[in-house]
């Protein structure tokens, strides 16, 4: 009921105008082209590990390990 109103009463605020949604779906599209236009492979890894060891070593950069948080129950 409250959005019917809100609509009934002129409410704009919950709405996004035109030109928003205009630049929110050219913002996806780019996405969806680019995927399109390149070759992507996806790497399984195992849940809950860090990831691709494999990829994390070829990006010039390092992980760094967080701090074991401390239980102060």
């Amino acid at each position: 009921g409250r959005l019917l109103m809100d609509v009934v009463r002129g409410n704009q605020t919950l709405f996004m105008r035109r030109d928003e949604v205009r630049a929110s779906w050219e913002w996806v599209e780019s996405i969806l082209r680019n995927w399109e236009s390149e070759e992507i492979t996806n790497v399984l890894y195992e849940a809950g590990s860090w990831g691709p060891g494999d990829s994390i070593m070829t990006e010039g950069a390092h992980w760094v390990s967080p701090p074991k948080q401390s239980r102060t129950r």
